[in-house]
């Protein structure tokens, strides 16, 4: 459904990604009315929310993260009950089932990483749940041969998020809610109303171009944040014009499981979800979830990639083979897993800042009207806000992400973020 250009909105949220999605989700359910604009269908793999699986955990470095994670996990559950009872209040046939599966999680590296022992002292200041193990107990738990020298953090909350269906969760309860989605609507520019409390969209739908009106924006852009940021008029000069983003293609692995080793038939099933942990590797920079999407195929990858200009070269980039070459030191301490060659590989973008840490800010801008309407006294105030930068880990927060994204575009104050370490204006390292 083509959105009204006669109606002001009270928020459009630009990105129907995890993000976007999550966004739409809290505004509706506070009966906020909002339109969630796509550039694509709703169900396309072209950006970062698309796939089976995402990670979620606790266990963070940054104490930061870590305490945003106790509200993530909150809101998640929160999902989960609003969509039982939207199941429910449907006669749906089947009976719903969590977005979320818990799996346990596994940390490791070398005694002394820096960033584990960060992570240890993280768990601790924040009352993480965990377990330090050694090698030998982390080999008796799982099928899993750390060398000698290394150290395993052990947190039962770490888990697997169902990634598309989860999206797909967040738009079903906004459009519950009175929320609208429109696909297909690329956004070109947004511009201040000169008399009216909105801004101006300017989007392509159906190869016409139109103009949207809304009192609050909220972007989330995903890789194309880097490239659109810079170029929207309302934005120009401020700090949200300036966020130093690019875009990465990251290769994504799926490898075979050994599940009929005559040597140890009791490894069948074992690196199956119920039975394997989400594990990362702080050493080699690799990570893993148990076989979920894929039978017999465990995904086992690395943040790299290859950085781009245009999002839309993303089908020029060729796999990227070295990737598979870091992974496999990680599978080496998997036994039961082929390391031979991937057995399938899929393409995921990133949005990232020099920091990996998320850019969640708001600009707020106040002018008179331009009106010159006798006695007239009152000031125009419209919002823009930007959920940007999630570096390769952002989904387990897209709950959180979103409900502050619609907090911000109302004008509140914010639950749950950190939100300096976040902001637009902080400094930057250089790429």
């Amino acid at each position: 459904m083509a959105a009204s250009e006669d109606a002001i909105w009270e928020v459009i949220v630009v990105g129907a990604g995890a993000m976007g999605s999550a966004t739409a989700w809290r505004l509706a359910k506070k009966g906020i009315p909002c339109l969630l604009l796509e550039q694509y269908e709703t169900t396309h793999d072209r950006g970062s929310s698309h796939g089976r699986s995402r990670i979620i955990r606790r266990t963070y470095p940054q104490d930061h993260y870590t305490r945003a994670m106790d509200v993530a996990y909150d809101l998640w559950e929160e999902l989960d009950r609003d969509a039982e009872v939207h199941a429910h209040a449907s006669q749906c046939t089947e009976s719903y089932r969590p977005v979320c599966h818990p799996t346990g999680g596994l940390d490791f590296a070398r005694t002394g990483n820096a960033e584990l022992e960060s992570l240890v002292e993280s768990c601790r200041r924040n009352h993480v749940p965990h377990e330090l193990l050694t090698p030998r107990q982390v080999s008796e738990k799982y099928p899993i041969r750390l060398p000698d020298d290394y150290r395993a953090v052990y947190s039962p909350d770490g888990g697997v998020i169902e990634a598309s269906r989860s999206v797909g969760v967040f738009q079903q309860l906004a459009v519950a809610s009175g929320a609208t989605i429109q696909s297909n609507t690329v956004l070109r520019d947004a511009t201040e109303s000169s008399n009216e409390d909105c801004v101006l969209l300017h989007v392509t739908h159906d190869n016409s171009e139109k103009i949207i009106r809304a009192k609050s924006v909220v972007l989330c852009l995903g890789a194309w944040a880097g490239q659109l940021l810079p170029s929207i008029s309302c934005l120009s000069g401020t700090p949200l014009s300036r966020i130093p983003l690019r875009p990465k293609k990251v290769t994504v692995m799926y490898w075979n499981i050994n599940e009929d080793k005559d040597d140890d038939p009791a490894a069948k099933h074992l690196f199956h979800i119920g039975k394997f942990p989400i594990v990362i590797d702080y050493e080699n920079g690799a990570y893993g979830l148990p076989a979920f999407e894929h039978p017999h195929l465990m995904k086992v990858c690395d943040h790299d990639g290859v950085f781009f200009e245009i999002p839309e070269q993303r089908d020029s980039i060729p796999h990227i083979q070295k990737a598979a070459e870091v992974v496999r030191q990680t599978l080496s301490y998997l036994p039961g897993i082929d390391a031979t060659q991937p057995a399938l590989m899929e393409d995921c973008m990133y949005c990232m800042t020099p920091d990996a840490d998320f850019v969640v800010d708001s600009h707020t801008n106040i002018r008179h009207p331009s009106s010159d309407t006798p006695g007239e006294n009152r000031l125009c105030v419209s919002r823009i806000c930007v959920g940007a930068g999630f570096s390769g880990h952002g989904f387990k927060l897209a709950p959180l992400i979103g409900d502050v994204l619609a907090r911000l575009s109302q004008g509140e104050t914010p639950v749950g973020l950190d939100m300096e370490k976040l902001s637009a204006s902080r400094v930057f390292p250089k790429w």
